[in-house]
């Protein structure tokens, strides 16, 4: 029976707004009728008590009975007085007319409030309902993209061939019931469901640790408020003595409000008591909230439902031609619509990526039912591009997250209308250019003016955002380049030289051009191209060519010294020669590097890089294994790894790595090694 009634909580706790940002009017017909004894009629009071205690004062909460078309303004700024009124009011006889329903809707169509929902807890044979304005009634006011209807069927059959309601509901506007049979678990189940549907808060509540008196909750988005039931067949409930924010702040406690319903049907009690913050335009922050009770308490007796301080933002785009609330006007060519949800704190900001990875966005098809995921991006925004496939659709969009919330937009419709599609032609203020070759850039451009005529309207200059769509392409293949710019709703247009003037022809070539369109709803008409004969003339050969010619020299020049600097012959990196000299006394080795400075070993092409060690000029040789000894330096008196030099002067000896050249002059010798290190 606790679980029975935690569920029904649940469902009541969907007509309570969040503050003024949920903005509801809620009206609750009450079957009060003779079928309703026992348990049905308990419980459904108990119910009521509930709902006063939980709804918020700037929302509208009012009953309209069936019997008696009684209709009941609930004052929400007195709540215990109005949870002692329901007791001792509401109960259960007498007949169920449709005149109820039709106050009910009365009074939900005299609402500013931004969400109306109607409630109807009954078992659904409504003879009157057979009756077309009665029927109209009630298909006029489901049809309000503002308006949500929800039916809780205690019918104790199976066959909805008696209920009227049911079969009205579901055959023309797919709303299916909920259906119980009057049975308990069932009950208790459906329930459950019905929250989920029409509440803005998650059906489970929030998590929350609880250790003998203190219930910590930590939450990821700030909050308006937070809503604690606790119920059990009990009446000495626990309470909550203090609660605190992450900062150690005070919160303000509202209530207990208590309800209770005892008879030989229901034995329950239960306290609510709202959490705020101690300014009313203030939230409670992210973070910690810590919950004392006046006793030990355990999970079971408890739901922590979070009024959270955020919005679900919907929002369409596209091709879109009007708009006028929540109905969009599209023209019949749209395929497609984009359509986005953000999820924000009440300051414009994006919840944390924690919340958002975790909550599931979907819209749903007014007409079927189904329902398709939006996918969230990197900016955190929910985007689906959104397929138009009937002359009018009409959708509502949701975002569940099991922690925190279940919001529901209103219903958004778009409707297809017939639009005639503009074509796009051009004019041109000139018919010929005629230029010589080098002031091209100077020649007087040709005025293009694009025109847009829609159906039999007279053609008008295209707008600003039309042209953006327009552009001037060339059609043939003509050896004459094309410049074109955007000037005061213009497209300039003048002739260019072909890569460069060398390939640019010379004498008269007819450049055709056209209009094109990146729009697929500016079509572009058929006569919206130009043939335009371009007559270009030149100086001499040399105007033309010279500068192709310059640039094709300088071109091989550089290609011949790169070609230059690659085959030059270097010394390797590191590479020396050991000088020795010998006279009385072997005198030291002495090191010389071989390669030389930067300029002339990396910037002059060709020239083998040459060093001069003592008299002896080397050379470095087409590998870096050996070096070559200069012709002009050979004499009769060198050798070479003791072999005398043959025919000095006549070439470049080689010298290989670990090799020696020998001088003998006379009372002293001079011994050069290569060494490549």
């Amino acid at each position: 029976m606790r679980q029975f009634f935690f569920a029904f909580l649940l469902l009541v706790l969907s007509f309570s707004a969040p503050l003024k940002a949920q903005n509801r009017s809620i009206v609750v017909v009450y079957d009060n009728s003779s079928s309703m004894k026992g348990v049905q009629c308990d419980a459904v009071n108990y119910a009521l008590q509930t709902l006063v205690g939980v709804v918020h004062p700037d929302d509208e909460l009012s009953v309209v009975t069936m019997t008696n078309q009684k209709h009941y303004v609930l004052d929400l700024n007195k709540k215990q007085n109005q949870i002692d009124q329901v007791i001792k009011t509401f109960n259960c006889r007498g007949g169920n007319p449709f005149s109820a329903v039709d106050k009910a809707i009365s009074q939900l169509d005299k609402s500013k409030k931004e969400k109306k929902w109607l409630l109807l807890l009954t078992d659904g044979e409504w003879d009157d309902l057979k009756v077309d304005k009665n029927r109209t009634r009630l298909n006029q006011f489901i049809k309000q993209p503002d308006a949500d209807v929800q039916f809780l069927n205690l019918d104790i059959l199976k066959s909805a061939d008696k209920n009227t309601l049911k079969r009205l509901l579901e055959e023309e506007h797919k709303i299916q019931a909920l259906q119980t049979q009057g049975k308990g678990q069932q009950i208790i189940d459906e329930m459950g469901n019905m929250a989920a549907t029409v509440m803005a808060m998650p059906a489970s509540g929030i998590t929350a640790t609880t250790k003998d008196r203190l219930v910590t909750i930590d939450t990821k988005v700030p909050l308006k408020r937070l809503i604690v039931i606790e119920q059990e067949e009990s009446a000495n409930l626990p309470q909550v003595t203090k609660a605190i924010d992450a900062s150690a702040n005070p919160l303000f406690l509202k209530g207990p409000f208590t309800a209770k319903k005892s008879t030989s049907n229901i034995n329950i009690a239960g306290n609510i008591t709202h959490i705020l913050p101690n300014r009313e335009e203030e939230v409670i922050p992210k973070g910690k909230i810590s919950i004392t009770f006046d006793k030990v308490i355990s999970n079971e007796q408890f739901k922590f439902l979070p009024d959270v301080a955020a919005k679900l933002i919907p929002n369409i785009s596209g091709p879109i031609k009007g708009k006028k609330g929540n109905n969009y006007i599209v023209c019949d060519t749209a395929k497609y619509i984009n359509l986005e949800a953000k999820l924000l704190d009440l300051q414009g900001n994006a919840l944390e990526n924690e919340v958002l990875y975790t909550t599931k966005v979907e819209y749903i098809d007014d007409d079927t039912k189904q329902k398709y995921a939006l996918q969230i991006n990197k900016e955190g925004v929910f985007t689906h591009r959104y397929p138009i496939t009937k002359d009018k659709v009409s959708f509502s969009v949701t975002a569940k997250n099991k922690d925190y919330f279940n919001f529901k937009s209103n219903i958004f419709t778009v409707t297809k209308e017939n639009c005639p599609v503009p074509y796009a032609s051009l004019k041109a203020d000139q018919t010929s250019i005629k230029a010589n070759l080098l002031e091209l850039d100077q020649v007087k451009p040709i005025s293009i003016q694009p025109l847009i005529q829609i159906g039999e309207n007279p053609p008008r200059p295209a707008t600003k955002e039309e042209l953006k769509d327009l552009s001037i392409e060339k059609l043939n293949d003509t050896r004459i380049g094309l410049i074109t710019e955007e000037v005061n709703g213009t497209l300039q247009v003048r002739p260019a030289p072909y890569f460069c003037r060398c390939f640019t022809s010379i004498g008269t070539d007819e450049l055709q051009i056209g209009l094109v369109s990146q729009n697929p709803s500016i079509k572009v008409a058929k006569d919206a191209q130009l043939t335009i004969p371009v007559t270009i003339t030149r100086d001499s050969f040399w105007q033309q060519y010279g500068i192709c010619i310059i640039a094709l020299i300088v071109g091989l020049l550089l290609l011949l010294y790169i070609i230059g600097l690659l085959k030059k012959p270097r010394f390797a990196k590191g590479s020396e020669v050991m000088l020795t000299k010998i006279s009385i006394v072997k005198g030291r080795p002495k090191s010389y590097p071989l390669p030389t400075g930067f300029f002339s070993r990396y910037l002059i092409p060709f020239v083998a890089e040459t060093t001069q060690v003592g008299s002896v000029t080397f050379k470095a040789g087409s590998r870096a294994s050996h070096i070559l000894l200069s012709a002009k330096t050979q004499n009769e008196d060198m050798y070479i790894s003791g072999f005398p030099v043959d025919s000095p002067g006549k070439k470049d000896l080689r010298i290989s790595n670990g090799e020696t050249l020998e001088i003998d002059r006379g009372k002293r010798k001079e011994i050069y090694e290569y060494r490549k290190i």
